[in-house]
């Protein structure tokens, strides 16, 4: 069963090869699969054992952790222009600077969510399709809609020990 784990895992690496060349200003763990289509900025980082799938965008400054799934067409975005000052025209006015998004372990983010700069997801989180998160999402949640609330929580105290414990201890 191992070997046959260990062949899958580096023919996914095969697979990928084309698409890591296209991508050198990301640094992601070689277990890591990213399907064609997608864009990335610069200062990008991924965890061991995450996908993500087609057509994505990677603003600057994103961080996604382990086991992390991304569906088709989600966003990270950011670097708004400032608006505030009337001597200027705003594309003239530059950027706000760039903040840090961080996305953590074992999450699972839904087709066309848009994830804001800045934000941190946190472990075993699920964000659904089409939500717009715009604040911090807390661990174990779903969180859904625009702008996303809460839904609800990932089980009780017991799961919330065994999930902490499974990704502990979890190794391929």
């Amino acid at each position: 069963m191992l070997k046959k784990s260990i062949f899958k895992s580096l023919l996914r690496y095969v697979r990928c090869l084309p698409g890591r060349l296209l991508y050198r200003r990301v640094r992601a763990h070689w277990s890591t699969l990213v399907l064609r289509g997608s864009t990335f900025a610069s200062q990008v980082t991924m965890g061991r054992w995450s996908f993500v799938n087609k057509h994505c965008y990677f603003g600057a400054g994103v961080s996604i952790g382990s086991y992390v799934l991304i569906g088709p067409g989600v966003s990270f975005v950011g670097g708004n222009h400032v608006i505030t000052e009337p001597s200027r025209p705003m594309i003239f006015a530059g950027r706000e600077p760039i903040r840090n998004t961080v996305i953590e372990d074992d999450v699972w983010i839904g087709a066309g969510a848009i994830i804001m700069s800045g934000v941190r997801v946190g472990v075993g989180a699920v964000v659904a399709a089409g939500s717009v998160v715009t604040k911090d999402v807390p661990s174990l949640s779903i969180v859904g809609g625009v702008p996303a609330r809460l839904i609800r929580w990932r089980g009780d105290d017991v799961f919330k020990a065994a999930h902490a414990k499974m990704l502990r201890d979890f190794r391929l």
